[in-house]
């Protein structure tokens, strides 16, 4: 199993636990969350995942892969937050 799928094995698993619908077609990973998961996660309900570099962007895919940073992940989205919070006071 290469890094690149092992990772998907565990995202996919992972959101599925949290009660997502997630189906793998043509590289791409569709992925419907419920309400409380896309408010959790600060993601979309419905999105697009791919672990392959030439599909990213692809039907506004977040290209998912070892060491480069997800533009929805919650922590960014803290930080950005957090970090324009404090330059407006």
């Amino acid at each position: 199993m290469t890094e690149s799928s092992a990772l998907q094995s565990f995202v996919v698993d992972a959101l599925t636990d949290l009660g997502a619908e997630v189906t793998v077609a043509e590289g791409l990973v569709w992925v419907r969350a419920p309400e409380s998961v896309g408010r959790d996660l600060e993601v979309p309900r419905h999105f697009a995942l791919t672990f392959d570099p030439s599909r990213g962007g692809e039907f506004d895919a977040e290209l998912v892969a070892p060491g480069f940073p997800m533009r929805r992940s919650t922590s960014s989205r803290r930080r950005m937050r957090s970090s324009s919070c404090s330059h407006s006071a």
